[in-house]
């Protein structure tokens, strides 16, 4: 009884091996695509002039960091699309999931590109927003989806900290 109660709660599909096998992809390759669009910009050497808060972490902690982001939201997209029990949540969060990619390379290309971390703080701010969003909705969509995207916004808001902290520090 509580091995087929397990295998529910894990194995509720909605969506067939060909669905799942796509949204898997374009879930980790759209996250993975926007997101790294900034690789490597923490060593410029405008950003290497800056002057860091006390709780800059050393710049090889950021990749492992959003390698393991990228899974978990990459997971996330996947189960609110592939497990749910809302059609109209899993479109939803499919909206605030490409939302969620677009801020994220909007906020690379203001802070890392234009140097503009005013409108990179902004656009963080708006990030916030749609991730709550995207975990509000995936609540009600797919547990699983939100509790995977928790992760996610502690680092935003972490890097908010960090935006604000080298605004006030640069200014």
């Amino acid at each position: 009884m509580l091995l087929e109660k397990l295998k529910s709660f894990f194995l509720h599909e909605q969506t067939s091996r060909q669905e799942k096998l796509v949204s898997a992809i374009l879930a980790f390759g759209y996250v993975v695509g926007m997101g790294t669009r900034g690789r490597g910009a923490m060593g410029s050497e405008w950003y290497a002039n800056l002057v860091k808060p006390a709780a800059q972490l050393p710049e090889w902690v950021f990749p492992f960091v959003w390698m393991a982001l990228f899974v978990l939201i990459g997971l996330a997209g996947y189960y609110a699309w592939n497990f749910y029990k809302s059609d109209f949540g899993r479109k939803l969060f499919a909206g605030l999931y490409v939302l969620n990619g677009l801020l994220m390379a909007a906020w690379t290309d203001q802070f890392f590109v234009k140097h503009d971390m005013g409108n990179g703080l902004v656009i963080l701010v708006s990030l916030i927003v749609v991730i709550e969003a995207m975990i509000i909705t995936g609540f009600y969509t797919n547990k699983k989806s939100s509790a995977l995207l928790v992760p996610y916004l502690l680092w935003i808001l972490f890097a908010a900290y960090l935006n604000a902290s080298l605004i006030s520090l640069n200014a």
